[in-house]
């Protein structure tokens, strides 16, 4: 096979044939890493409905008068849209700062709502959280999410399928 010129069948360096090897298999690994599926969920997998609950603290006060049932959903990272906005709710925010006997105190966070939103979104449920674009999203995981015209940081505090 190999002839005394190191030559692979008279016609390839044996140096040659590792190096285009090394390539193709450089070439596979970064087409199934960066281009594989295009990023979405596996094939064959099953899509479920689930409703994820955002928590947001310091949203600016008055953030609800900017929300919409029904508003799009997507993650700043991915700027894909994932689901649609079912419900959100908002109270004032607050703190806890020690009072003068040390205690804890409840005090107001002026200029500032803890905003609450639920969104609904079909994706691929797993034990770690669901996949939503080949992305996984899981419980107290924080994510820079638009709400329609409303743009927030927020953490999951639950993955619920929907009945």
């Amino acid at each position: 096979m190999i002839d005394k010129n190191g030559k692979l069948f008279g016609k390839i360096n044996i140096i040659d044939l590792l190096i285009i090897l090394v390539i193709v298999a450089a070439a596979a690994f970064f087409a199934v890493r960066y281009l594989g599926g295009g990023g979405e969920d596996s094939v064959g997998s099953t899509k479920t409905t689930v409703e994820i609950s955002f928590y947001c603290n310091s949203a600016p006060t008055g953030i609800g008068d900017s929300m919409e049932i029904g508003a799009t959903a997507y993650e700043d990272n991915t700027d894909k849209p994932f689901g649609k906005v079912v419900s959100f709710s908002t109270e004032p925010a607050y703190t806890y700062e020690s009072d003068e006997d040390g205690k804890a105190a409840k005090v107001p966070e002026v200029g500032y709502d803890f905003l609450y939103v639920t969104v609904e979104v079909e994706g691929e449920l797993t034990e770690d959280g669901i996949k939503l674009g080949g992305k996984l999203f899981s419980v107290g995981g924080g994510y820079t999410v638009h709400f329609g015209k409303v743009m927030q940081y927020g953490k999951i505090t639950s993955i619920t399928p929907v009945a």
